[in-house]
């Protein structure tokens, strides 16, 4: 999943990346403790790289999710 991210300029900071990184992959679970938390729920593609990549997937997951939720102006003029 990082190889159309690897040959894009970074800052060359690696981390442990989620890999998987959409907003779906958000949302509330439970610790040991019992405490309700909120945060990435998914790691089972989790590899090292620069921190950026998760951060411009997830950018790239939210503008995609609020296109589903936004109303062409074209198509407004058809409702009034």
């Amino acid at each position: 999943m990082a190889n159309d991210l690897a040959k894009v300029p970074s800052p060359s900071i690696c981390v442990q990346l989620c890999g998987d990184m959409h907003v779906s992959n958000f949302g509330f679970f439970s610790t040991a403790e019992h405490q309700l938390v909120f945060g990435i729920n998914d790691f089972d593609e989790t590899l090292p790289g620069n921190f950026d990549w998760d951060l411009k997937r997830l950018t790239a997951s939210a503008i995609w999710k609020c296109s589903f939720n936004v109303e062409p102006l074209w198509l407004r003029k058809f409702y009034f």
